[in-house]
């Protein structure tokens, strides 16, 4: 009878294991304190960041997309702390290509280690996966 209980017991904290596991699994990416629209608004840099470093746009398209972003955070009537910080982390990667938008060889000019570092710490923010390159 005792090795059945132990079993019962191993078996029934095993399966709360694993509930565990799979609810926290499936829990949405939607960080404290932030709506969803400044979420995908988030992402939306992240996807326009990976363009750049994919070689797929060029700086003053990239620019130009950031900045509209960052306007579209003004359509809010209140912003959270982690809201407003969001919008600080796109305008930092903005910032990287500030500089050399109207100077010629622009893609040399860029940092692209610190457009991926800016991007990385966005990604993080946002619970969405880092990029290596």
């Amino acid at each position: 009878m005792g090795v059945i209980n132990t079993l019962k017991k191993f078996l029934f904290v095993l399966i709360c294991a694993l509930v565990l596991i799979f609810v926290g699994c499936s829990s949405n990416n939607l960080p404290i304190n932030v709506r969803y629209q400044i979420y995908q608004l988030g992402l939306e840099a992240i996807i326009i960041t990976d363009q750049y470093l994919d070689m797929e746009i060029e700086v003053a398209e990239v620019d130009d997309k950031l900045n509209n972003l960052t306007k579209k955070f003004d359509e809010f009537d209140t912003i959270s702390f982690s809201e407003l910080e969001i919008k600080g982390l796109i305008s930092s990667i903005r910032i990287v290509f500030n500089p050399v938008l109207y100077s010629d060889r622009i893609r040399e000019k860029i940092n692209d280690e610190e457009v991926l570092e800016r991007r990385n710490i966005l990604a993080k923010k946002l619970n969405q996966p880092l990029r290596d390159e």
